[in-house]
């Protein structure tokens, strides 16, 4: 009976050892998760910003082509 509930107590301990990495784990992919959807986010905002300086200066070239 002894034996059974030391087993009993290192399958406990093993369990919480696993749920603490595996709550660890789910942390640490949470955070690198959100890290890749601001990093994302910005890569559109950039893209954006970019899009719209083409069309602006493509504005201005046929504005200043006009003069020239």
């Amino acid at each position: 009976m002894k034996f059974y509930y030391e087993n009993l107590t290192v399958l406990f301990l093993h369990l919480k050892i696993g749920f603490l990495v595996y709550l660890r784990v789910y942390v640490y992919l949470m955070v690198v998760q959100s890290f890749f959807a601001e990093l994302v986010k910005l890569m559109m905002i950039y893209q954006l910003v970019i899009l719209i300086l083409i069309v602006h200066w493509e504005k201005v070239i046929e504005h200043t082509s006009l003069y020239f």
